[in-house]
């Protein structure tokens, strides 16, 4: 589901004359968000996606961000391992 969010998402980007890369994309579905993030790593493209339920204020939000950010960041040595195969 991810992968065809996010090529939505690029061919949307095409058509609308976007020039920088996708970098994240919220979706509300139903009571929950998905919140997907792309990675990049030496031209290999991870996705990070989430499912959660939808925030109920902005600190939640924020909150969700901050842990899509730890878990980027907790995840790029592996991701790099992955991208050198």
């Amino acid at each position: 589901m991810g992968s065809l969010l996010s090529d939505t998402a690029s061919k949307v980007g095409e058509e609308l004359s976007l020039n920088s890369e996708l970098e994240s994309i919220k979706v509300l579905f139903k009571e929950f968000l998905i919140i997907c993030r792309n990675i990049e790593i030496e031209k290999t493209l991870f996705i990070l996606a989430v499912l959660a339920p939808v925030p109920e204020s902005q600190e939640i939000e924020k909150y969700y961000d901050q842990l899509l950010d730890w878990a980027e960041e907790n995840s790029l040595a592996e991701l790099k391992s992955l991208a050198s195969i």
